[in-house]
């Protein structure tokens, strides 16, 4: 496995968490870093952005995960709050399996030496709610007018077989 499918897997394995743990067992929306994704006629949901990967036979990597509201009708945020507290809850786990996505409908375990390896997934910080003016994207202006949101993030440890061999 190259090391660049080896970072596709790392977002992968974490996005299927995220998909089948939060987004479809609470319904909100969450953007993998679409291009086209236009939350205008969205109240909450969900960024994620991988700020850096680490090189390495054990690797940390960090991602950015931030939660977005329109707070129009939400004045106090408890919406917001919501969605973060089931989205930590969610992401409240020792370990996700790592997956190799080189067949994405049917991705298989990461496997070393016979053993099925995993991602450990720990939380960082929670920063402080931020205004999101001025992040849209010119296609769709006008999307973050009135929204806050709150950064968290998080570091997911992972073994990288091809380095070790």
């Amino acid at each position: 496995m190259s090391a660049d499918q080896s970072d596709l897997n790392i977002k992968a394995s974490f996005q299927k968490v995220i998909q089948e743990q939060f987004s479809d067992v609470h319904g909100y929306p969450v953007n993998y870093g679409d291009v086209k994704f236009n939350p205008t006629s969205m109240d909450v949901w969900v960024d994620l952005h991988w700020i850096s990967f680490g090189r390495g036979p054990y690797t940390t990597n960090t991602v950015m995960i931030r939660c977005f509201n329109r707070p129009v009708d939400d004045p106090m945020g408890r919406r917001l709050e919501e969605m973060i507290t089931r989205l930590r809850g969610a992401l409240n786990v020792r370990a996700i399996p790592f997956l190799d996505f080189t067949n994405p409908e049917t991705p298989v375990p990461v496997e070393f030496n016979g053993q099925e390896l995993d991602m450990a997934i720990r939380f960082e910080e929670r920063g402080p709610f931020q205004s999101a003016l001025g992040m849209a994207r010119p296609d769709n202006e006008g999307a973050m007018d009135g929204v806050e949101f709150v950064p968290l993030t998080y570091y997911v440890y992972v073994p990288r077989p091809n380095v070790i061999l």
